[in-house]
């Protein structure tokens, strides 16, 4: 019977102790909450100089879309970084380094390098490969010496005259006969000299025309290159995040509101919109700037 007695009792304290220091960890907790929340900042204790800073440092995005005119196609869309309300440009690596993120400054810094790399290597390919095709052009002819091509009657017509004898019009044409095959014999190394002159020209050309193409490659991958390291929605969060510690660090409210009237320099509310004609020939269209 004690035995029971004991055993009833020790299962009771297992079962009463969890639940004891379960509720004790949620009470504390509770009241760590609510200490935090009594000393997070209310819109009441923002004052107009912590809104000024505000305006003055936070980032935000100016989006713009281009339209054909002739056909109202979609032609492309971007977005550009600005500092408070007075538009400080953030560009390229400047927008990283002010949201706190030098390691995508430095890697967007190394994309603009191998941009510039491929660029100037499709630039120095391109240029050395138009110089050789001009070079090749300059040295092609359709002229050959072909017209100068000795005949044998220019060195055997005077040798059947009628006052020369048998014996003196063979001696004649043996003597033509030599002077023939020694006038052919350069014009056949001329001609050689000529063929492979054109051989090496258009070898020349072709190079060239290769090493142009290799050119236009490079820098074709270079324009294409990304410079940025992360994509638009990416940055955009990155830009929330740096306006979230912003707020934090001026003690203003997470989810206070800030009009677009304490924000920009308009002093009016909501979204702007301005449209941008392009004309360009076969290329009119316009853009629409929308920031907000």
């Amino acid at each position: 019977m004690m035995r029971t007695t004991g055993m009833l009792i020790l299962t009771l304290l297992l079962t009463i102790l969890p639940t004891t220091v379960f509720s004790q960890v949620t009470d504390n907790d509770s009241v760590f909450a609510d200490r935090l929340q009594q000393n997070a900042p209310t819109e009441a204790d923002v004052s107009g100089g912590q809104i000024e800073q505000y305006r003055q440092r936070y980032i935000w995005f100016e989006d713009w879309v281009a339209v054909n005119a002739n056909t109202g196609a979609y032609v492309n869309s971007w977005s550009v970084p600005y500092k408070g309300q007075f538009k400080e440009q953030l560009k390229g690596a400047d927008f990283y380094e002010y949201a706190g993120r030098p390691d995508l400054a430095e890697q967007y810094r190394v994309n603009r390098r191998k941009k510039l790399k491929l660029g100037l290597i499709g630039a120095g390919l391109m240029i050395t490969g138009g110089v050789l095709t001009l070079v090749g052009a300059a040295k092609t002819s359709d002229t050959s010496p072909e017209a100068d091509e000795p005949w044998k009657w220019d060195y055997t017509d005077d040798c059947d005259g009628p006052s020369m004898s048998n014996q003196e019009s063979e001696e004649c044409e043996a003597a033509g006969m030599a002077e023939y095959e020694a006038a052919m014999d350069e014009f056949n190394a001329r001609m050689d000299d000529w063929e492979e002159e054109q051989r090496k020209a258009k070898i020349v050309m072709i190079t060239g025309g290769v090493i142009s193409t290799a050119g236009v490659v490079f820098a074709m991958i270079g324009l294409m290159k990304k410079s940025h390291p992360i994509g638009a929605s990416e940055a955009r969060r990155i830009a929330e995040e740096y306006n979230q510690g912003l707020r934090r660090e001026l003690g203003i409210p997470p989810h206070m509101e800030i009009s677009a009237a304490q924000k920009s320099m308009a002093n009016t509310a909501g979204a702007q919109l301005n449209i941008s004609p392009i004309l360009a020939g076969r290329t009119n269209g316009f853009i629409l700037n929308v920031s907000f």
